[in-house]
């Protein structure tokens, strides 16, 4: 068993279960076959591991859209690939949007993390910055293209959660993911302008 093991399954769990509060250490290690105290081998202690598998699906995450806003396949702009992109991937990984963002973890997180976050978010950043320029030809300076982000995706998370916990007004998930997608690109577009 590797580090590698038990974050994959970890992640599966949360996959599986739609939610990282719905996993503990004893699940994780019936998951790999092995006793709880094996994985003490590899993390201080259950958040430690949750800290680890965010940074792996965080890092998924960025290769995923980044990969859908690249790809030639579709005739869509890449600024509607950017955020199909997103949307695709937490519609499919519930559990990980809500690791991301909302389930909690004690403690602060660990610097590595946090610094593996940082650059995620920059990344995405110039991704976003890239499709407005070839989708809208608007330069945006990269402080400008993190803001505008931030305010689409908190827009995004919000109706993603209102969606996941079974509360959304489009139940339907092509027809809420065609409404969301519609809502991320009107809402970009009116915040550049």
């Amino acid at each position: 068993m590797q580090r590698a093991d038990i974050i994959q399954a970890t992640l599966e769990l949360i996959q599986e279960k739609e939610s990282a509060s719905r996993v503990n250490l004893r699940a994780v290690a019936r998951a790999l076959g092995c006793a709880h105290t094996n994985i003490y081998n590899y993390f201080d202690d259950f958040d430690d591991l949750l800290w680890a598998a965010l940074d792996t699906a965080g890092d998924r995450f960025i290769a995923d859209v980044t990969a859908g806003v690249k790809s030639t396949r579709e005739t869509t702009t890449s600024l509607n690939r950017f955020f199909a992109g997103i949307i695709d991937f937490y519609l499919v990984h519930k559990g990980w949007l809500r690791l991301f963002w909302a389930d909690p973890l004690k403690g602060p997180r660990p610097v590595e993390s946090a610094a593996l976050g940082e650059k995620r978010v920059a990344s995405l950043a110039l991704l976003f910055g890239d499709a407005v320029q070839e989708t809208c030809g608007i330069n945006l300076p990269q402080t400008e293209a993190y803001h505008l982000l931030h305010e689409v995706h908190c827009y995004l998370y919000g109706e993603m959660s209102i969606n996941i916990s079974g509360r959304g007004l489009i139940p339907e998930e092509n027809a809420f993911r065609a409404h969301l997608l519609q809502e991320c690109l009107t809402l970009t577009d009116l915040l550049i302008r």
